[in-house]
């Protein structure tokens, strides 16, 4: 099997799943929310701000392991989680909705950031060409997350939110 299918089956083990479980708490929903584009407002960390502006109702939605294929039908991996967003910044129910779909790779500790950054890539691909087909002219923006327990250098952090990768580190090294 080559390298690059090698990062896709590796072997999950129990931290990998205790850290999934972390991030589908509604702890670890306010706290990868709070590090990305989202932020706690006060104490009460359900009241949440949106580039500060109010939220007045914010849905999410997940799905784990998600089944991410080629057009011919290769089964290129699975997602770790889907969380889907639907924000409402005013109280007027004729005022739209935000939809935003967050691609969440989940790794207790990264050897390989490349390897990550292109499994991302790729299931952000896959997912963008399925959803076309499906929701026809809206356009839900898809973007990319990885969570770990590693401690990870600044410079890395730079890179990967110039790639457009979020890191969000939950719980301890």
């Amino acid at each position: 099997m080559s390298r690059f299918h090698d990062e896709f089956f590796q072997q999950r083990g129990i931290e990998h799943d205790r850290l999934i479980l972390k991030c589908l708490s509604k702890e670890g929903q306010i706290k990868i929310l709070s590090d990305i584009d989202f932020q706690k407002d006060g104490e009460e960390a359900v009241q949440l701000t949106k580039h500060d502006e109010p939220i007045t109702s914010l849905l999410i939605d997940y799905e784990t392991e998600v089944l991410c294929k080629s057009v011919s039908g290769f089964i290129i991996g699975y997602a770790d989680i889907v969380f889907t967003l639907q924000v409402r910044t005013s109280e007027s129910p004729h005022d739209p909705l935000t939809y935003v779909k967050y691609i969440i790779e989940v790794k207790p500790k990264i050897n390989d950031f490349g390897a990550v950054l292109r499994q991302l890539k790729t299931y952000k691909s896959v997912l963008e060409r399925a959803k076309s087909r499906y929701v026809g002219p809206i356009t839900i923006p898809i973007r990319m997350i990885i969570v770990t327990t590693s401690s990870v250098p600044c410079d890395v952090i730079e890179y990967l939110a110039h790639e457009q990768v979020r890191l969000v580190r939950i719980g301890e090294a």
